[in-house]
C-alpha cells in the first residue's frame, strides 16, 4: 500500500540507461549484481530477465540477439517492441558506468522493499499477532534485504581467520567434510566430499555402475539431511524407489517389482521402505526432455525448495534446441551451461554420462566421454567406474596391484580440479547394484 500522493521510489531513466548501455556495449554482467527484480518498469524488468537468461546460456548480448530472444519467448511486445528497444539505445550517447547504475537501482529497490515489508508487518500488528514473532520476522526480512548483494564480500582478514580454523581442525584430526558425503570413505578422503558449485561427471559404459554410483551418493547425502533432487530420463520414480530400497535392504530391486513376495520378504522390504521414505529425496522423471525444462526445474528446486544436490541421469538423453543440429556441440553446450548453473546456484551437480564403447579395451578413459573435450573442460570432478567382471575378465589392475574381478569394481578419479587424480577399489553387489567400501577382506585380497 502506497501513501496517497506518493509514488514508489524508482529511477526508470537509470533503468533505461543501464539497459541501453548493455545493449550497445555488451558490457560484462555479474549475475550477483544484475538482478531483474530491482527494475521497476515492467518493460525493463522483462528485458533484464531475458538478458540474465542469455548470460547464463553464454549468448552474446546486443539489441539484435535480445530482440530475437524476446520474440522467441513471446515477450517482444510486452517489452515495448522495436520502438522501445530502439529508444533505449538512442538515448545513450556514450557507454555509462554499469556499476553506478546498478547501485542506484538497488537502492531504489531497497526502499520499495522496505515499504512492502513495513506494510506487511503493520498489517499483522493490527491483527494482534505475537510481537516477538513479528520482531523476528522483521529482522529476518531486513537482514535478507541487506545481504542481497553483500553476503559474498569478505575481507582478507576474514579469509585468514577461516584458514587458521581449517588448519587447526586438520591438526586435531577431527575435521568434517567440506562438501556433501558420497558414502564411500576413500572417495570422501580424496575429494573431501562433493563441493558446492562443482560439476561432477560420472561416466561409464552400460552395466558398469554409473547410475548406481549416482544413487549411492544421493542416498548418502539424504541420510545426512541434505535434500537431493534426481532427474531421471530412463527410470520412473517406482524404479528409483526400488533401487534405493534394494541398496538399504540387500533385497533385489527386480524381485521387488516383478515377483509375488513371501511374508518374510514383505517384512524385509517394509523395513527398507521405513528407512528411505522419510529421506529428503525428490524425483523428477522428466515429462519434457528439453534442456530448457531441466534448467528451469533445477532453478525452482534449488532456489525455492532448498535442494543441496542435483543428480541428472543422463547427459546424452537431454534434448537441446541448438540450431546447428550437431549432437556433440549440443552435448558440450549442455555441460557448460550446467557448470554455470552449479556456480550460480551454489550447489554440486552430478551429471551421469555415457562413454563411447571400446570392445578391445573397455577400461574407461576421459577420451571416451561423448563430447569429451568440452565435458572434461566443464567438469570439476570426473568419476569413471569400471566392472571388469561384466566383460568376463578375471582380474583388473589398480595402482600396480592385481585384484580379482568378482564382486569388485575399480573407481577412477580421472579429473579432480585442484585435487589431482587417483583410483580405488570398491565392492560391488550386483543383486542390489550397491557400491561399498573395500577393506580387503571377504576373500577379496590383492593377488
Amino acid at each position: 500500500m502506497n501513501l496517497p500522493g506518493y509514488i514508489p521510489p524508482q529511477a526508470t531513466e537509470i533503468e533505461a540507461s543501464l539497459l541501453g548501455t548493455i545493449l550497445i556495449s555488451g558490457a560484462n554482467i555479474d549475475l550477483e549484481l544484475f538482478e531483474p527484480s530491482v527494475f521497476y518498469k515492467n518493460e525493463n524488468k522483462i528485458i533484464a530477465e531475458t538478458i540474465t537468461k542469455m548470460v547464463v546460456e553464454n549468448q552474446n548480448i546486443d539489441i539484435l540477439t535480445v530482440s530475437e530472444n524476446l520474440q522467441k519467448d513471446g515477450l517482444f511486445e510486452q517489452a515495448g517492441g522495436k520502438a522501445y528497444l530502439t529508444q533505449l539505445i538512442n538515448k545513450i550517447e556514450a557507454s555509462g558506468d554499469v556499476n553506478s547504475y546498478e547501485k542506484i537501482l538497488y537502492e531504489k529497490y531497497m526502499l520499495r522493499e522496505l515499504i512492502r515489508i513495513s506494510n506487511e508487518i503493520s498489517k499483522k500488528a493490527y491483527q494482534n499477532e505475537d510481537p516477538f514473532d513479528l520482531t523476528s520476522e522483521l529482522q529476518t526480512l531486513t537482514a535478507s534485504l541487506l545481504g542481497f548483494k553483500s553476503d559474498s564480500i569478505r575481507t582478507i582478514k576474514e579469509g585468514v581467520k577461516s584458514l587458521r580454523k581449517l588448519i587447526d581442525r586438520n591438526l586435531s584430526g577431527t575435521q568434517k567434510l567440506t562438501g556433501l558425503p558420497t558414502g564411500l570413505v576413500d572417495l570422501d578422503r580424496f575429494t573431501n566430499g562433493l563441493q558446492k558449485t562443482d560439476l561432477i561427471v560420472i561416466g561409464g559404459e552400460p552395466s558398469n555402475g554409473k547410475t548406481s554410483l549416482a544413487m549411492k551418493i544421493a542416498l548418502s547425502a539424504a541420510k545426512f539431511n541434505h535434500p537431493v533432487v534426481i532427474y531421471s530420463y530412463e527410470m520412473s520414480e517406482i524404479q528409483l524407489a526400488a533401487r534405493l530400497t534394494a541398496m538399504e535392504t540387500g533385497f533385489s530391486a527386480k524381485k521387488m517389482q516383478y515377483r509375488k513376495l513371501k511374508d518374510f520378504e514383505l517384512s524385509q522390504v517394509d523395513t527398507g521402505f521405513g528407512k528411505i521414505e522419510s529421506l529428503p529425496i525428490y524425483i523428477d522423471s522428466i515429462p519434457d526432455s528439453s534442456f530448457d525444462y531441466l534448467e528451469k526445474s533445477i532453478r525452482v528446486m534449488v532456489q525455492k525448495n532448498r535442494m543441496e544436490l542435483v543428480i541428472i541421469d543422463y547427459l546424452q538423453l537431454i534434448r537441446h534446441s541448438i540450431k546447428s543440429g550437431n549432437h556433440a556441440e549440443a552435448v558440450a553446450e549442455i555441460a557448460n551451461r550446467l557448470k554455470a548453473l552449479a556456480k550460480v546456484l551454489n550447489v554440486p551437480i552430478v551429471l551421469v554420462s555415457q562413454l563411447a564403447r571400446d570392445k578391445n579395451n573397455p577400461k574407461p578413459t576421459i577420451g571416451r566421454l561423448k563430447g569429451s573435450g568440452d565435458i572434461e573442460a566443464a567438469a570439476d570432478l570426473i568419476l569413471l567406474p569400471y566392472r571388469a567382471e561384466f566383460y568376463g575378465k578375471q582380474t583388473f589392475e589398480c595402482k600396480m596391484e592385481t585384484y580379482p574381478s568378482e564382486g569388485l569394481a575399480l573407481l577412477m578419479i580421472a579429473k579432480g580440479r585442484n585435487i589431482g587424480t587417483t583410483e580405488m577399489v570398491l565392492e560391488f553387489e550386483g543383486k542390489t547394484t550397491l557400491f561399498k567400501d573395500y577393506d580387503g577382506d571377504n576373500g577379496a585380497v590383492p593377488y
